[in-house]
């Protein structure tokens, strides 16, 4: 079902603020995360090694997560917004996407990231959101050929 211009560009909006909140929250929860740490680190007369300690890195990761696959989930959203080609389909796959954006956070706060960069528990998020964002970049590639 196609929508109006005037509700694409409404919900492209409501996408950007959702997803938004979700690299916001993250953030916060980075900047809660390293002031803890300083803490205690100051209270045992050290200083915090961020590159050294395994929940700076998984705050760390977290937010560098979402802001470098931001352009592949953005991208496609407004521009097929702007040329009125965000339909249904788009927009359920583009609320799933922030929806599993939102539960990797949850799972990076619970379980953290190694440094090997196995994290199988993150994969119940992660590749879904792959199949989201394939799904958006082809979409938005068909607008090459208007």
């Amino acid at each position: 079902m196609s929508l109006s211009p005037t509700q694409a560009l409404l919900d492209a909006a409501k996408l950007t603020v959702s997803f938004s909140s979700v690299y916001g929250i993250a953030m916060i929860h980075q900047v809660v995360v390293k002031q803890r740490l300083i803490s205690q680190k100051r209270k045992m007369g050290q200083v915090l090694d961020r590159y050294d300690c395994p929940d700076l890195l998984s705050a760390d990761r977290l937010v560098a997560n979402i802001l470098e696959w931001s352009p592949m989930f953005l991208g496609p959203v407004w521009s097929l917004a702007a040329v009125d080609r965000l339909d249904e389909r788009c927009l359920q796959c583009a609320w799933g996407y922030v929806g599993l954006r939102g539960i990797y956070l949850v799972l990076v706060v619970k379980c953290g990231v190694s440094k090997e960069g196995r994290n199988k528990s993150l994969w119940g998020s992660t590749f879904p959101g792959y199949l989201c964002l394939t799904f958006l970049w082809k979409r938005s590639l068909e607008i090459l050929s208007l």
